[in-house]
């Protein structure tokens, strides 16, 4: 058993929902907007700038909208909130055998005050959050500080989360993470960002902790290791049919088409989970002919701009990707990159990322450009551009598109 383990606060602890979906529903109001519950659940766990910073253009606004939600949150979301049923037992007897620390992206004044309300200090060696106004704000610049605050070797501990940022940090700074499928990300983005368990329940949590596999499953991790591509063995307990197809229609029924976008930058880790998503996509005889271009450099963005008629947005956006394809077997390289292409958008979706699909293929005045200026293979043809980056506006569902006609029972 992990002698020291991280605890996050939100949707592992607390059923915090209620009081942040109020307060961000304050907070764009005073925008004059209305988002719909799909896109303000997404903001619950991540860092609260990084999630506003989705959804407007400028720094001015984003700080804004970061005021309005602490207007509302300091004086009644902070208790608009509920400890999961089972978390204080499991803690307390926890507690006995290792030491707790608190680590949560939420700022540490307001997350000290929850964590006293609901009586679960006691249980905690250490609590640590982010900074209202200071650097330390994400999840991975949390457990630093609760790391080197209690001199906790790496090799002796473990995170407990919800959400991929929880993964995500802890396997920066080194840490086995355990993801719980009860909170905000559910089992699909856990298993995504490669959560080393996943738990159900407290039930599960604990025995994954306590229990006889819990050596096994979560051994101590290297620091930054280049693991983008590994999709490694997890053991997971109380596996349940159905976990994570909301999460999977909510991705479906919210992604569109994103021309605009902040200046804020897309995260290497996150183009790598995209990368993933797009290469486990369905192919004609596993033939997997497709290859990708990632395109960061600004002079680049701006070259595919002028070079495709409907992608001028490219000179403004933070990443593109271009799909490409090895023709060798010409019946079936179009849907098998046509299918990459869109698990690559969908990921994307799940990520908070807008994308837009600009055609390449079958048109060769708008390939040859690409060929030419790429320097793409022999042998292999562009597809599709995708422009990708943080919205500068919400995603919204389309309903418009859904119709009836368009279905046929049985015959036409």
């Amino acid at each position: 058993m992990k002698q020291h383990i991280f605890f996050d606060l939100d949707g592992t602890l607390t059923d915090s929902a209620p009081g942040i979906l109020n307060s961000l529903r304050h907070a764009f109001a005073g925008f004059g907007l209305a988002p719909s519950e799909a896109i303000l659940r997404s903001y619950i766990g991540p860092p609260l700038r990084e999630s506003f910073a989705r959804h407007f253009s400028s720094a001015a606004d984003v700080e804004r909208a970061v005021k309005l939600y602490r207007e509302y949150f300091s004086e009644r979301g902070l208790f608009e909130n509920a400890v999961y049923p089972g978390a204080c037992e499991m803690l307390r007897r926890l507690s006995s055998q290792a030491r707790l620390y608190l680590a949560t992206s939420k700022p540490e004044v307001f997350a000290l005050r929850i964590m006293d309300h609901f009586g679960l200090s006691p249980f905690f060696t250490g609590m640590h959050g982010a900074e209202l106004n200071g650097p330390r704000h994400d999840k991975a610049d949390v457990l630093r500080h609760a790391l080197a605050s209690h001199d906790v070797p790496t090799t002796d501990a473990v995170m407990v989360g919800d959400r991929r940022h929880d993964v995500e940090g802890a396997h920066i700074v080194g840490l086995p993470c355990v993801g719980v499928a009860y909170g905000y990300g559910g089992r699909a983005e856990l298993e995504a960002a490669g959560a080393d368990a996943v738990a159900d329940d407290m039930a599960a949590l604990e025995q994954l902790l306590c229990g006889e596999c819990a050596v096994s499953i979560l051994p101590g991790r290297v620091p930054d290791a280049d693991s983008a591509f590994e999709i490694p063995y997890k053991k997971y307990v109380n596996q349940q049919k159905g976990v994570g197809i909301m999460d999977a229609l909510e991705t479906l029924f919210t992604r569109r088409s994103i021309r605009k976008y902040t200046d804020q930058p897309v995260a290497d880790a996150d183009v790598q989970t995209m990368l993933k998503a797009a290469m486990l996509a369905p192919s004609a005889n596993n033939k997997q002919p497709w290859h990708f271009i990632v395109v960061k450099q600004p002079e680049h963005l701006k070259a595919v701009a002028e070079m495709h008629p409907y992608g001028k947005m490219a000179a403004q956006a933070p990443l593109a990707i271009i799909v490409c394809g090895e023709v060798a077997d010409p019946e079936y390289w179009i849907q098998d990159c046509a299918a990459a292409t869109e698990n690559l958008m969908l990921a994307a979706r799940a990520l908070g990322i807008g994308s837009v699909w600009c055609g390449l293929h079958p048109r060769e005045e708008r390939k040859t450009p690409f060929k030419e200026y790429f320097k793409i293979a022999e042998g292999v043809e562009p597809f599709a551009l995708i422009v990708l980056g943080h919205p500068a506006h919400p995603f919204n569902e389309a309903d418009k598109r859904v119709q009836p006609a368009k279905i046929h029972q049985e015959q036409w």
